[in-house]
């Protein structure tokens, strides 16, 4: 039996609705004036620096790199790669929502995001959507295995990185004072930034930090709220435009061809453990060219329902 939806969490998303309904007007904010059709991300269209190269620019070897490992912390532990690129999985110090990948110079930390099958991640969701993220336990717990994590790596560059609700967390880390000087680099796809008007210096100061790479895509409403701020390291990926909302926001449209290859096995395979060396894998991804016709968001969506499915 599910649930009734907690008056405090109701309360909040009453709010956020009534925010977004006053302000923006949700209801024709996206028409072309001239076609009469809807066109998604047109309401930030306004706010992009054309001047800018950076926004248009092509993401890097290192932007994938990242993008691989914020999908990897999506995955269930014993499905994830022991060895990516010439990263090595640390098992010891990786969560179910936290992927590290780690060799002699750098360790990349992925913050895992929202889940649809997690109310709790549905829940944090709420406090991003209302600029508090320090009042969500998710988000503290988030920071605690994050200093831990830092400790055991303090020999080398730390670096991290997350899509949609762990872009936030992402974000949310680095802007801990405390932090200052211990992470060299965060690079964020898609985050769940929020356009309600509320404590908008949180997101002023996101988008001022050169720390934060922000990897957005066009049209996507969870992360175009920052467009408007105008971020000092940003990539903004303009086509192709999707009328799905879920495919805009995906992080598919990001990662490596080597990992969509991987994600493509576990799904067809069912594997529930993926101990061999990626090397493999990357052959494969060289003598076979793949055109990107699946969505990397309903492969990941799949998994979750196998997994479910053997727990049950």
């Amino acid at each position: 039996m599910i649930s009734k939806t907690p008056v405090f969490l109701k309360n909040k998303t009453e709010l956020i609705h009534k925010q977004f309904k006053n302000i923006y007007k949700l209801d024709n904010v996206n028409l072309d004036p001239k076609s009469n059709k809807w066109n998604p991300g047109k309401f930030w269209l306004k706010d992009i620096d054309k001047s800018k190269k950076a926004y248009t620019g092509k993401l890097t070897s290192d932007d994938v790199l990242k993008a691989d490992i914020s999908c990897i912390s999506y995955l269930s532990e014993n499905q994830r790669p022991e060895t990516h690129q010439n990263y090595s999985y640390d098992s010891e110090n990786s969560t179910k929502k936290v992927a590290v990948y780690y060799n002699s110079r750098r360790a990349i930390v992925g913050f895992r995001g929202t889940v649809i099958t997690s109310s709790r991640d549905l829940y944090s969701d709420v406090y991003i959507a209302l600029n508090e993220m320090s009042k969500n336990k998710y988000f503290k717990e988030a920071f605690s295995q994050f200093m831990k994590i830092a400790k055991i790596h303090s020999d080398k560059k730390i670096e991290i990185t997350g899509h949609s609700l762990g872009g936030a967390i992402s974000l949310f880390v680095n802007s801990i004072p405390e932090l200052d000087g211990v992470i060299n680099k965060n690079t964020v796809f898609n985050p769940g930034i929020t356009i309600a008007p509320m404590n908008e210096h949180i997101i002023e100061d996101y988008a001022r930090n050169k720390q934060n790479r922000f990897i957005i895509k066009y049209g996507d409403p969870i992360s175009n709220g920052i467009i408007k701020f105008k971020p000092k390291n940003m990539v903004l990926v303009i086509k192709p435009i999707h009328k799905n909302l879920l495919k805009s926001h995906s992080l598919g449209l990001f990662i490596g061809d080597d990992m969509k290859v991987y994600l493509e096995e576990l799904v067809t395979s069912g594997r529930k453990t993926s101990k061999q060396s990626r090397k493999s894998n990357q052959t494969k991804s060289r003598k076979k060219t793949r055109k990107n016709t699946i969505n990397y968001t309903d492969i990941l969506i799949k998994l979750e329902k196998i997994k479910a499915q053997k727990y049950r």
